[in-house]
C-alpha cells in the first residue's frame, strides 16, 4: 500500500470516525466525556489510526515520537491519573496496531474480514492480559464484570479501527482505479 496525503487522510479520518461511531451505537454519548474510560474510543481510534498510517509508512522513528507525544498529551487530557493503567493500554493499543500493520495487514490481501477480527482479537486479548496484571500490581480482586467490560471496550475499539481502515483502503483503491 503506497501511503501518500489521501491514504493518510482517509485512514486516520475513517479509523477515528467508525470507532466513534460504534462507541455512539453501544454506549452512547458518554464516550465524549474526557474523564470516562469509554473515551477511548475517541483517543484510541485516532491514535490507533494514525499509528496504523505511520506504521505502514515504515516511519518507525517518527511514530515513536508521535506516540509518545500523543501518549503525554491524553494522559494530561485525562485529568492525569493512574500513570500506570494508562501505559499499559496504551502500548497494548501501539502493539496490536503494530503487529497488525507490519505483519498481518499485508499478508492477508484476500482476507480483508479476518484481518478485521485479528485486529479486534488482539486488542481485546491485551485489555484483559492488563486488566490482570495490573490487579496484581495494585493487589486489586478483579470481578469478571470488569473483565469482561475490558475485553469488550477492546474488542469494539479494534473492530472501529478496523472497519474504518478496511474502508478507506477500499476508497482509496477505488479512486486509483477511476484516475
Amino acid at each position: 500500500m503506497k501511503i501518500n496525503f489521501r491514504t493518510f487522510t482517509s485512514i486516520l479520518l475513517f479509523g477515528t470516525v467508525f470507532s466513534i461511531v460504534i462507541g455512539v451505537a453501544f454506549f452512547g454519548m458518554k464516550i465524549f466525556d474526557v474523564e470516562s474510560p469509554l473515551f477511548q474510543f475517541v483517543s484510541y481510534g485516532f491514535i490507533g489510526s494514525l499509528a496504523f498510517v505511520i506504521f505502514k509508512a515504515q516511519r518507525y522513528l517518527i511514530s515513536l515520537v508521535v506516540l509518545i507525544g500523543l501518549f503525554v498529551g491524553l494522559y494530561f487530557l485525562t485529568g492525569a491519573h493512574f500513570l500506570v493503567s494508562h501505559i499499559f493500554y496504551y502500548m497494548s493499543l501501539s502493539v496490536s496496531i503494530f503487529i497488525y500493520s507490519v505483519l498481518i495487514f499485508d499478508h492477508l490481501k484476500t482476507a480483508k474480514f479476518i484481518r478485521l477480527v485479528i485486529l479486534a482479537t488482539m486488542i481485546s486479548i491485551f485489555f484483559v492480559s492488563n486488566t490482570f496484571l495490573l490487579s496484581l500490581i495494585y493487589s486489586r480482586d478483579i470481578s469478571s464484570t470488569i473483565v469482561f467490560k475490558n475485553m469488550f471496550l477492546g474488542l469494539l475499539i479494534g473492530v472501529g479501527i478496523g472497519i474504518g481502515v478496511e474502508m478507506a483502503c477500499l476508497l482509496v483503491k477505488k479512486e486509483a482505479e477511476v484516475e
